[in-house]
Order: structure tokens, then sequence, then C-alpha cells
């Protein structure tokens, strides 16, 4: 029970939800900027394709502001969005090849 509070303390992003749920959307806005970039970096090198890994990010942050109520304090937020952007990515990644095979 320690360890979990001490894990909620420690996430830096932790503010900004707090922020967030009590109806700052600038708050939210501050998230997307800090954490973006490794977004599409994880994106990118699953997919391979700027265009794919741009919008698989930006889906994953559809998600998370979609979803982030449910957003569990015992996982940092970088770790849970980065499992987004790793789900969606390989859901994409899936869809493209299926397309490339019906190419063929």
């Amino acid at each position: 029970m320690a360890e979990t509070a001490q894990k909620q303390a420690q996430d830096p992003d932790r503010e900004l939800i707090v922020q967030f749920l009590a109806g700052d959307e600038s708050a939210f806005n501050r998230l997307v900027l800090k954490h973006q970039q490794s977004a599409y970096n994880i994106a990118y090198g699953l997919l391979g394709n700027r265009e794919e890994a741009l919008e698989a990010a930006q889906d994953a942050f559809v998600r998370v502001y979609k979803n982030i109520q449910k957003f569990r304090w015992s996982c940092s937020f970088k770790t849970w969005l980065y499992k987004i952007v790793l789900n969606l990515a390989r859901s994409r990644y899936r869809k493209l090849k299926r397309r490339r095979q019906l190419i063929s």
C-alpha cells in the first residue's frame, strides 16, 4: 500500500492529470506536449512510416483523453500512455500488413 502511494507521488505527470480531471483543459495540452515526441518515436519504431506513426500517436492521445478517468494510479502516466501507443501501433501494423498481402 505504501509502495503505491510512493509511486503516485513520484509520477511527475500526476499534478497535470489531477488538474485535467478538475476541468483544466490546458493541463491535458501540457501532457500532450510533454509526451508527443516519445509517443511518435515508439509508433514510428514499430510502423516505420511517418504518417502512420503520427496517426497512431494522435489516436493514443484521443484514447487517453476519453479514458483518463480510468487511469490507474498504480502505474505511471508514461507507462500507461506508451502501452496505448504500442497497442494502437501494433493494430495499425497488422492492418497494413493485411492490406499489403491483399494487394500482392
